[in-house]
């Protein structure tokens, strides 16, 4: 994500604009809808949100280095 957040787009017509993102969590929220269901996050840190409602779902979550650390 390389920090990106929904909430710091300030035009409704930037390309990455998506409706509804910041009310359901922005980019960490979104990716929590993904659990159970197992999630690789690569090259960053879990967000403290998405890495909450993993664990709370007692599913995995992983963080690698790169892409050939994933599996």
């Amino acid at each position: 994500t390389q920090g990106f957040r929904f909430g710091a787009i300030t035009q409704y017509g930037d390309v990455n604009f998506l409706p509804g993102a910041i009310k359901y969590g922005d980019l960490p929220g979104i990716l929590a809808l993904n659990a159970p269901h197992r999630l690789i996050i690569v090259g960053e840190e879990i967000p403290a949100f998405t890495k909450a409602i993993y664990d709370a779902a007692d599913a995995r979550v992983k963080a690698a280095k790169s892409i050939y650390d994933a599996f």
